[in-house]
């Protein structure tokens, strides 16, 4: 049994990057495990209490919902007893976020060509049956065995002391002695003028998005630092503009997936003895 391992699993665009950088690796009564490798985990003393954290392991990146539970299902055949802790934001923020970094990865498509709320599904890069979070966590209660972790991204900023409280009790470890001082924040989404020109100059060069980052296209100029990923996002990101997905089109998202949310927000009310 591995019930002395805790997994943290993303998703993808929930503060993942924060967690990994400023709060996992200092956590007391923890090891904090960054190679992932089956020969590393193969080396583990037994008798400690160990932490990974990997977005990774719910899926890539734009992975089909099947997908993502079909990962889960195997990391729980090969870690039986092991516990699960997983973010979420709501479902308007979140597409956005993954729009942003399709964009990045490669990708041409407009928004509407991304992700859709009324186009036919064989029309759009990730399909509106992909974003149920319910099913997500009901797969891991299921796989695991037991209730997983669960938490809001806005949490980090909102109720973070109680939100790292609660945390520490699910790890059965003691608390960070004083919480993690701000970053500047990581990943930021492209702008709305940043992403129409990012996704031109991908249209004329020809490239194509990646499904985990992988392979990303202008590997020359990236080693330089000069591609059009990072022009646009950390150069020009930094001139004023709107969002790249209109705020009253993430409303339109979040209350199509309101039942969805409410089921994520009651699943931490019930199982959260601070953060109500």
């Amino acid at each position: 049994m591995y019930d002395n391992f805790y997994f943290h699993v993303g998703l993808h665009k929930t503060a993942s990057t924060y967690l990994q950088r400023m709060v996992f690796p200092y956590w007391p009564g923890i090891t904090y495990l960054r190679h992932r490798n089956v020969e590393y985990f193969l080396r583990l003393p037994e008798g400690k209490r160990y932490l990974v954290s990997c977005e990774g392991l719910s899926g890539a990146t734009f992975a089909p919902l099947a997908e993502r539970r079909r990962g889960l299902e195997r990391l729980a055949e090969m870690f039986p007893g092991a516990n699960v802790m997983v973010g979420f934001r709501p479902h308007g923020g979140f597409v956005a976020s993954l729009y942003s970094q399709y964009v990045r990865y490669g990708g041409q498509a407009t928004f509407d060509g991304f992700f859709s709320l009324t186009a036919p599904q064989d029309q759009v890069i990730w399909r509106r049956e992909d974003l149920c979070f319910r099913d997500l966590i009901e797969c891991m209660e299921t796989a695991f065995g037991k209730p997983p972790f669960v938490f809001q991204m806005s949490e980090l900023r909102s109720n973070r002391e109680a939100l790292l409280a609660d945390m520490a009790a699910f790890m059965g470890t003691p608390s960070l002695p004083s919480l993690p001082q701000e970053e500047k924040a990581q990943n930021v989404s492209l702008g709305a003028w940043q992403g129409r020109l990012l996704r031109g100059v991908n249209r004329w060069a020809g490239t194509d998005h990646t499904r985990d980052g992988r392979n990303r296209p202008f590997p020359l100029l990236r080693r330089m630092k000069l591609d059009p990923t990072t022009v646009c996002h950390k150069i020009l990101g930094r001139l004023p503009g709107g969002p790249l997905v209109p705020e009253d089109v993430r409303r339109q998202i979040d209350e199509a997936y309101r039942d969805d949310w409410d089921f994520v927000t009651g699943y931490i009310s019930a199982l959260s003895s601070r953060r109500r």
